[in-house]
């Protein structure tokens, strides 16, 4: 009796530790941005990834990756970007989605502010840090993968080169590196823009184009189990140790 009275006492406290975390920023033009951060499991300081979910959807299209990166010892930070789900909403004018989109004034600080917000964190190494993003997301990590604070390596889902570009803008010496960038030929533009990050991007990169697929953001992992496997496998490398044989490249996705 009561060694099961330990186990239980173990597995409560096992998961208070996992238990996901609501937190917020309070940015200094006043906007409120919600997210959510969900710790690895063990002890000892491991990498972390920062989620930027796609305009009009929030930090749950997240949800589907955040037991493979724990499984992968990665904890999470779920973000909801200036004017979605639980941050601050939007003015109703399009002038907000035109700054959201291009204005490197706007919504780069909030990434930069959530990444150091990350190295502060109990239980999390700060030189171990990945960006992945969907779409605007995608611009956004690639702006901060060029940034002085940037992450050690990031993951771009059907981004738009020239938005990319004009979020960079305010960043001195911007120069993109450790990059994977991932598209669907059939999603107009998207091909044309991940090649073109792609070319852009220094250190290690990797490109991949699912084919026969209209899908974008997160969509290209949902269809794609292959690509979601990839991007795992991206993070697993970019932030622990590379294994001997380990190979990255360029290849057309059949999807399914």
């Amino acid at each position: 009796m009561m060694r099961f009275a330990a186990i239980l006492l173990l597995l409560g406290e096992f998961a208070a530790a996992s238990a996901p975390e609501r937190i917020s920023f309070r940015r200094p033009d006043g906007a409120l941005l919600a997210a959510e951060f969900h710790p690895a499991a063990g002890d000892a300081p491991g990498p972390a990834v920062l989620l930027l979910h796609q305009a009009g959807s929030n930090r749950r299209e997240w949800d589907f990756l955040l037991e493979e990166l724990r499984g992968l010892g990665v904890a999470a930070l779920a973000l909801d970007l200036r004017g979605h789900g639980e941050s601050t909403p939007p003015a109703e004018d399009e002038a907000f989605y035109r700054r959201l989109f291009t204005d490197p004034d706007f919504a780069p600080p909030d990434v930069e502010a959530a990444l150091a917000w990350l190295r502060a964190r109990e239980g999390v190494d700060s030189a171990r840090l990945a960006v992945v993003g969907a779409s605007v997301g995608a611009n956004l990590a690639f702006a901060a993968a060029g940034a002085p604070w940037g992450p050690k390596t990031t993951v771009a889902l059907s981004g738009n080169h020239k938005n990319a570009n004009l979020l960079a803008g305010r960043i001195d010496g911007f120069a993109p590196k450790n990059v994977f960038v991932l598209a669907a030929d059939e999603d107009p533009g998207r091909e044309a823009s991940a090649k073109a990050l792609f070319a852009q991007t220094g250190g290690k990169r990797r490109i991949e184009i699912l084919s026969g697929s209209h899908a974008h953001g997160v969509a290209v992992l949902h269809e794609s189990p292959a690509l979601r496997g990839a991007v795992l496998n991206w993070l697993r490398v970019g932030l622990t140790e590379r294994k001997a044989g380990d190979k990255r490249g360029s290849r057309p996705v059949q999807s399914r």
